[in-house]
């Protein structure tokens, strides 16, 4: 499995109507959730599961595609 880490933002996921959305040039695709911090687009085999402090803040994400690469975003400051 491959591992990469970035501190990029890939798409800008939003949160619309209290659904979680991401915006790629002028695709939109919302996610749905598998979990409580994990979650996937219906179109896409991946998955996104976001990482949280103690005091619940999201401060990154690891984008886990279907091929199995791992792409890691940290919280830019």
């Amino acid at each position: 499995m491959s591992r990469r880490s970035r501190k990029l933002i890939l798409g800008n996921p939003d949160a619309m109507d209290a659904k979680l959305w991401s915006r790629m040039g002028k695709a939109e695709n919302e996610y749905l959730p598998r979990g409580s911090v994990t979650f996937f687009i219906h179109a896409d085999l991946g998955s996104v599961t976001f990482s949280r402090h103690v005091r619940g803040q999201v401060t990154g994400y690891a984008s886990h595609r279907a091929d199995g690469q791992e792409i890691h975003v940290k919280e830019i400051k």
